[in-house]
């Protein structure tokens, strides 16, 4: 595949000692922007709380524009408008999702376009969030992150399915956006600790794939499998010798009762073990705990596999529980392990079968302080669930939200601060007002008022680690 660099358009902004900017300055996509001052940049500290929004600027209910804003920590608190992008039925989002840490400076955002298949366009964009100079990266039908390393970004330019021809990287020292050497599909990212992806490069006939390692561009050995690798809601996971493969499909998984929605019911499947060598297949009878979304079954605990140790395939098996415990299976989920070579499975007793759906998910572990253990729920709390309970401990009253998206939490990496907002509609106008900063660490917590143009939507909160 010939390499073909695309154009980025990178305009700098100016800023002038009072901190206006110069709007005709401005690059594509971006309609107005708010930059510290140099002596402002001097003294912000080194991390940041962001709010991704979608903000009110006129009186129809669509009047929406996106935008980014800072929440300032210093003396009382403040949130302070920092740029604004199109306007926009969408906030804007980070590029990539599961390396937060490594690129919240990349933002994608959806834009309302007529005639564009889905009714909007994408635009991307690098920030800078200490100068809060904006590049814009790309503007086109579509845009999405496939994978990732510390250096590229790996996007797929067409609506999914992934499509080899659509394939674009994205080289962070140059900020350019190109064609690959080589042209891949890529089908699903691997279950493992080390981020690698299932592809088919251009030419494999159907049923050969390969592994590919984004931080170092190379692909594995090409494997043909004899299992449906390509359906939804399906797990995939390689031995780090690529000898085996493990598969938990869909397809698989019993199917479930008639009945009203929605639907928690304990199900039976299988896992397949796969030697990529031979191709010969073993069947690994589980249990797993599923629910029904729009007609399409949707697991909630496991099986998350995992090659733990040469030869060896850690799973979550739930056994069938009690009607009572239905809604949560992880509670009686059973982490286990496959001996490869002789077929043994033991049950690891020692482990937190949350701590590996957390893993899997990508959810952070939060230590939770002696001061809150009578106050949570869990022994692993989620961000909502631990901020909740500092709340509590506070004074603070209120109704626990219900839904998972009532609320928006940002926790800082080590854990410490939190910056919390509950939603006006599930707490009324009191609760969802405010911004919620607390400290963990100092014991500490605070409130700032959340602006005019943010009330109505709920929006959500960002931890930038480094600036």
């Amino acid at each position: 595949m010939r390499r073909v660099a695309i154009p980025v358009l990178l305009l700098v902004l100016r800023a002038t000692c009072g901190g206006a900017t110069a709007q005709d300055a401005l690059p594509p996509g971006v309609s107005w922007l708010n930059p510290p001052t140099p002596a402002e940049q001097a003294a912000l500290p080194k991390d940041a709380f962001l709010v991704f929004a979608r903000e009110f600027v006129g009186p129809g209910p669509w009047d929406l524009v996106a935008s980014i804003w800072e929440i300032r920590l210093e003396g009382e608190g403040s949130v302070v408008p920092r740029v604004r992008f199109e306007p926009s039925s969408w906030a804007p989002n980070l590029l990539c999702d599961q390396s937060a840490s490594r690129h919240p400076d990349l933002v994608r955002l959806q834009v309302n376009a007529e005639g564009a298949p889905r009714g909007y366009r994408v635009n991307l964009y690098r920030i800078d969030y200490r100068t809060w100079m904006v590049h814009t990266l790309w503007r086109g039908t579509h845009a999405r992150a496939l994978c990732d390393s510390d250096t590229v970004v790996y996007l797929d330019t067409l609506e999914q399915p992934s499509a080899a021809e659509a394939l674009r990287v994205l080289r962070l020292d140059s900020n350019t956006i190109e064609a690959p050497p080589k042209g891949f599909r890529h089908i699903r990212s691997l279950s493992g600790a080390t981020p690698r992806h299932l592809v088919q490069q251009d030419g494999d006939p159907p049923g050969r794939y390969t592994v590919f390692d984004p931080a170092t561009g190379e692909f594995s050995s090409p494997v043909d499998l004899p299992v449906a690798v390509e359906l939804p809601w399906s797990e995939i996971a390689f031995s780090d010798d690529g000898a085996f493969c493990a598969a938990h499909l869909s397809s698989d998984v019993e199917p479930f009762d008639e009945g009203p929605w929605p639907r928690f019911q304990h199900r039976t499947s299988t896992i397949r073990v796969v030697d990529t060598r031979t191709g010969a297949e073993r069947r690994v009878p589980i249990g797993v705990g599923a629910g029904e979304g729009s007609g399409v079954p949707l697991l909630l605990d496991g099986p998350f596999l995992r090659f733990v140790a040469p030869g060896r395939l850690r799973y979550l098996d739930c056994p069938r529980p009690h009607d009572d415990q239905i809604r949560f299976p992880s509670s009686v989920s059973e982490v286990k392990e496959l001996d490869l070579a002789t077929g043994e499975t033991i049950v690891v007793a020692d482990v937190d079968p949350g701590q590996e759906r957390d893993r899997a998910w990508g959810i952070p572990r939060r230590p939770v302080p002696e001061s809150l253990r009578a106050l949570v729920e869990t022994d692993a709390p989620d961000d909502h669930e631990l901020a909740f309970a500092f709340l509590r401990r506070h004074g603070v009253v209120f109704d626990r939200p219900q839904a998972w998206n009532d609320a928006a939490t940002a926790f800082s990496d080590d854990g410490r601060r939190f910056v919390l907002r509950i939603s006006t509609a599930a707490c009324g106008g009191d609760i969802g007002g405010r911004y919620f900063v607390g400290d963990l660490e100092a014991d500490t917590l605070r409130t700032i008022p959340v602006p005019d143009a943010l009330r109505t939507g709920l929006n959500e909160l960002v931890y930038v680690p480094a600036r």
